[in-house]
């Protein structure tokens, strides 16, 4: 699994240190490119995304029908942290339900 984001060179391994880093970053990138997204199928990902407010989240399972947004838009660094490790470790709904839901 990967993650990736516009300020990265490339996409990169989607380790415990690598998504807290890219995530940690997002606040201070440019407009427009404050956002990661963690997946191995462009049909099949999870997106973070920072804003003023905190950070949303989204996750799609195969096609824009499947496509969730979190009902929360103010999660901390921390909550995204702790989601997309859980998601790369093969657990989609736990950490997300717990602290978002999904819609």
């Amino acid at each position: 699994m990967t993650i990736e984001s516009p300020h990265l060179q490339q996409p990169i391994e989607a380790t415990p240190d690598n998504i807290a880093e890219v995530v940690a970053s997002l606040p201070q990138q440019e407009a427009g490119e404050r956002f990661a997204v963690l997946g191995n199928d462009p049909q099949v990902y999870m997106q973070a995304l920072s804003t003023p407010q905190g950070f949303q989240l989204e996750y799609q399972d195969g096609s824009i029908a499947q496509h969730y947004h979190c009902t929360r838009e103010d999660l901390s660094e921390a909550e995204v942290i702790e989601v997309f490790r859980d998601y790369a470790a093969g657990d989609i709904f736990g950490k997300l339900a717990k602290y978002v839901g999904i819609r």
